[in-house]
């Protein structure tokens, strides 16, 4: 038994590191939760988190992190958010959120730090969106309204 421990610990130690990359996969999953908890707290059970990774062309996809509440869908906005499919993947989440997820409402998060924080607000305009002001019902239960501006629209 203690031989094959080993091993496995020798195969995660050769395997080549990624620089500032997390090495351990799981990790990737921090991100994700530190939206989820920057929104709501850990406790609540009516809470779904979920990763949609949209593929727009061979070599191409665009990963959003959501999480689902009450029939809203709640959408980080990254800051690096890639300009290539980014449109049509999100087109492509609205239609997931209102067909499969049964929502009434989508939240784009833009984060109030974002240099790119102008160009967003924009283009999610552009699409329709409207500001969502602190104290809405829409984002009624969100811990800490201050990180984010909220883009809500109605499906």
């Amino acid at each position: 038994m203690k031989k094959k421990r080993k091993k496995k610990e020798a195969i995660r130690r050769s395997t080549p590191s990624l620089g500032n990359a997390p090495d351990d996969p799981y990790t990737q999953s921090n991100r994700f939760l530190s939206f989820r908890n920057r929104l709501f707290e850990c406790s609540r059970s009516d809470i779904l988190e979920k990763v949609f990774e949209i593929k727009v062309t061979a070599n191409t996809a665009v990963k959003w992190d959501t999480v689902v509440r009450d029939k809203t869908l709640f959408v980080f906005v990254p800051n690096d958010l890639s300009q290539v499919g980014s449109k049509e993947s999100f087109v492509a989440l609205l239609e997931v959120a209102e067909e499969d997820l049964g929502c009434e409402y989508v939240v784009a998060c833009i984060g109030n730090d974002s240099a790119e924080k102008a160009s967003h607000v924009r283009t999610f305009k552009y699409m329709g969106f409207e500001p969502v002001p602190r104290g809405n019902v829409i984002v009624e239960g969100v811990v800490d309204t201050s990180d984010f501006l909220f883009l809500g629209y109605e499906l």
